[in-house]
């Protein structure tokens, strides 16, 4: 039925969930939750369902062998896994809610007959990218893991006018150095050389960049994307 449906129709979990509510079966393979902020279920990709984020933000930790665990941070119109890619998919995930969150239960038959195999493939380059990322941190001094971290999580926030962003409610001092791989101490020392040049406030919650254009250039001088 939407097998010729643009990608434009698929852009946000509400049209993804709008495009399922067409067929007559939705309510049969749909269930909405609700969640606390907190750990969550372990997830393995072999009960055939999966899960679409509507609201609420989720740090999955996959594990990719030899013991290392890669952290994914995910957002509305995200999904832990799909596993119609099941040979670039982990036999099972982690997740904690980051925030109060609801999401979909989605029978995978269901959505592999109503979703375009193009929208999973748009998912799929987004895994690819996180992992590249995860990659080029392994080569990064930790000073400048925590730079690469708070740039990610600033591609959650949301612009409050012109050169200032909010980071999401999740981003606290714990969060960035797990994420980052640092020590919180060393972490927090970051963040008060960073306050004493007025590009960031933590003061508060949620946490404030202030100058985004400082934080770029700090970005460039640190050749964060430039790592060999």
């Amino acid at each position: 039925m939407f097998r010729n449906v643009t990608l434009e129709r698929f852009s946000s979990a509400s049209s993804i969930i709008n495009s399922l509510k067409e067929d007559a079966d939705f309510h049969k393979y749909c269930i909405q939750e609700k969640l606390n902020q907190g750990p969550l279920n372990h997830f393995s990709v072999v009960n055939n369902i999966f899960y679409l984020i509507e609201s609420g933000f989720v740090i999955g930790s996959r594990n990719m062998g030899f013991g290392e665990q890669l952290p994914i941070l995910l957002q509305s119109g995200d999904f832990p896994y799909l596993p119609s890619y099941i040979e670039e998919t982990p036999q099972s995930m982690e997740c904690e809610a980051l925030t109060e969150v609801t999401w979909w239960r989605i029978d995978t038959s269901f959505f592999q007959k109503i979703i375009a195999n193009d929208l999973l493939t748009t998912r799929l380059a987004k895994s690819e990218r996180n992992i590249q990322e995860h990659a080029l941190m392994d080569r990064m001094h930790p000073e400048q893991r925590i730079y690469f971290s708070l740039h990610i999580m600033m591609q959650l926030g949301s612009e409050v006018k012109a050169n200032v962003l909010k980071l999401p409610v999740f981003v606290d001092v714990e969060k960035l150095a797990a994420y980052a791989v640092t020590s919180i101490d060393y972490t927090g020392d970051i963040l008060q050389a960073l306050q004493e040049k007025n590009i960031i406030s933590t003061e508060k919650t949620p946490w404030v960049i202030e100058d985004i254009t400082a934080f770029h250039t700090l970005l460039e001088s640190e050749n964060i994307f430039a790592q060999p």
